[in-house]
C-alpha cells in the first residue's frame, strides 16, 4: 500500500513539473486553452452560451475529466449540471453536442 501511494505522489510531482516546463506562465496557460476551445468548435462542439435549457446535452466543462452529459436544472435562477454517477453536479461548460452526435 505504501508503494502505491509512494508512485502516486511521484506521478503527481512529475505531471506538474512537465505542465510548468510546457506551459511556463499565466499567457502560456491562457493561449493553450484558446487553442483547445477552438480546436473542440472545429471539431463541430459548440459555444456554451448556446447550450439548450430545455433538454440534456454532451459538454465538455472545466474541471472535467472528458465529455459529461449536462442539462440546466432551476428555472430562471438555476445553472448548468453534469451527470456522474446517477448524481448532478455543478459545471461550467465550455462546449456543447447533442447527445445523438456522434463524440470521439
Amino acid at each position: 500500500m505504501t508503494q502505491d501511494i509512494s508512485t502516486i505522489l511521484m506521478t503527481a510531482q512529475l505531471r506538474r513539473k512537465e505542465r510548468a516546463e510546457h506551459l511556463p506562465t499565466t499567457d502560456h496557460c491562457t493561449v493553450a486553452l484558446l487553442q483547445v476551445v477552438e480546436r473542440l468548435r472545429e471539431l463541430g462542439w459548440q459555444a456554451a452560451e448556446y447550450a439548450p435549457r430545455n433538454r440534456s446535452f454532451n459538454a465538455v466543462v472545466l474541471g472535467g475529466s472528458g465529455v459529461h452529459r449536462c442539462m440546466w436544472i432551476g428555472g430562471t435562477t438555476g445553472g448548468w449540471f453534469l451527470e456522474d454517477d446517477h448524481d448532478w453536479w455543478p459545471a461550467r461548460i465550455v462546449v456543447w453536442k447533442e447527445i445523438s452526435e456522434v463524440v470521439a
